[in-house]
Parts: C-alpha cells; sequence; structure tokens
C-alpha cells in the first residue's frame, strides 16, 4: 500500500471524541460520587426538614445505660443509671470514593504487503536435412549404344518455437484499532469539614447521670436508698 494510502486510513477518525469523551464521563462520574457522599449524609444523619426553618434536626439513639459505680460519701456499691445520646453519622464509614487514575490507550495499526512474480520462458529449435543423390549408367550393346542416368535429391527442414510467459502477484491488508479505558476509584480520607463535623457529633456521647439505686441484697430485693442527712 502506497503511503498515501497508509495515512488514508487514519482519515476521518474520531481523535477529539476518543480522548475527551471519556475524560467528560469521568468528571460527571466524579460529580455523581460527591452527591453519592451528600445524600448518604443527608439521609443517614438528619430528620426531614419540616420547613419551620433552616435547622435540621440531627437523627440520636437514645441509649440507657447502668453502670455499676462507688458512692463517693459511704463507699457502698450503687448502679448509676446514665442515658446516652448517640449521634448516628459518627458510627458509620462515609462513602466518600473519588476516580484515582484514568488512562485511555489508543492504538491502531495498519499493515500491507505487495509481491509480484513473473517468469517468461522462451524455446526455439531449428533442424534442416538436405540430401542429394546423382546416379548415372552407360551401357553399349552391340547393336546400339544404350545409356542411363538418374538423379535425386533430398531436402528437409524443421522448425520448433515454444513461448510461455507467468505472472502472479499478492496482495495482503492488515488493519487492526485497540481501544482501552482503565479506571480506578479509592475512597478518600474524610474532608476536613466533615471530620470536624463528626468530631462535634463523637463528643456528644458523653453519659449523663440520672438517677443512682442501691444494688440489691441476695434476694433479690433492692436495699434501702440511703438517707438524706
Amino acid at each position: 500500500m502506497a503511503a498515501g494510502n497508509v495515512a488514508d486510513a487514519f482519515v476521518g477518525l474520531p481523535i477529539e471524541t476518543l480522548i475527551l469523551e471519556p475524560l467528560i464521563s469521568a468528571a460527571k462520574g466524579q460529580a455523581a460520587l460527591a452527591q453519592v457522599t451528600l445524600d448518604f449524609v443527608n439521609d443517614l444523619a438528619f430528620f426531614e426538614n419540616d420547613g419551620a426553618g433552616d435547622n435540621r434536626q440531627a437523627k440520636v439513639l437514645n441509649i440507657a445505660v447502668d453502670r455499676l459505680a462507688t458512692d463517693s460519701e459511704t463507699g457502698e456499691p450503687k448502679i448509676l443509671k446514665q442515658q446516652v445520646q448517640m449521634p448516628l453519622l459518627p458510627l458509620v464509614t462515609i462513602p466518600n470514593f473519588s476516580l484515582d487514575t484514568m488512562e485511555i490507550d489508543f492504538m491502531m495499526e495498519v499493515k500491507t504487503s505487495e509481491s509480484t512474480t513473473t517468469k517468461d520462458s522462451s524455446e526455439s529449435t531449428k533442424a534442416s536435412e538436405l540430401g542429394v543423390k546423382a546416379e548415372a549408367s552407360v551401357s553399349f550393346g552391340f547393336w546400339g549404344v544404350s545409356g542411363k542416368a538418374s538423379t535425386s535429391v533430398n531436402s528437409s527442414t524443421k522448425t520448433t518455437g515454444t513461448v510461455s510467459s507467468s505472472k502472479d502477484s499478492q496482495r495482503s491488508s492488515d488493519q487492526s484499532a485497540k481501544y482501552q479505558i482503565n479506571v480506578k476509584a479509592k475512597q478518600n480520607e474524610p474532608a476536613e469539614g466533615m471530620a470536624k463535623f463528626n468530631q462535634i457529633l463523637a463528643s456528644m456521647i458523653e453519659p449523663i447521670n440520672v438517677s443512682t439505686e442501691p444494688l440489691p441484697d441476695s434476694n433479690g430485693t433492692p436495699a434501702p436508698a440511703p438517707e438524706a442527712p
């Protein structure tokens, strides 16, 4: 294939589309991943806005805890009832994926080959033959004279010719293309603002003393509460 024909194979290739479209799709994918994170936080951490204001109420788990403690005055063991409000958001891993790397590989290869074989052959044969034969005889008789003469000539010519010609042409063409896109995503660390917000919510996970009760005796009867001075 001539050089011009090889170049023609690449004419009309949408190079801009092959390169830009995956990049644009990756940018849209990154935006979609960010929206997934926001939707996750919004659905998990907050109640629906009732329209009364812009403030959002955080979702918490109210947990009652009975803790064994020692009375600071009497030294007797006692049950300390505590209430814990535990926000949901710090309890889970927030999905925060982003596109880490993206590789676009495009390769097109055009191969062509031509071969021509020409074979000519010729053969010519010529044969000639010339023969001359002469014979003469003379005889005399008593009553007269007799004579005999003979002459012969042989001639032959033979010509043979052979001409052959052959031509063999072969042409092969191979075109191949490879288009490959590799995208890798990773889970990022929480953003700075989200990390601080989680710290604020985590600081709420502190037990609050609600009341104290004496430990029950061996019969299961609660001991009487100490009298107030």
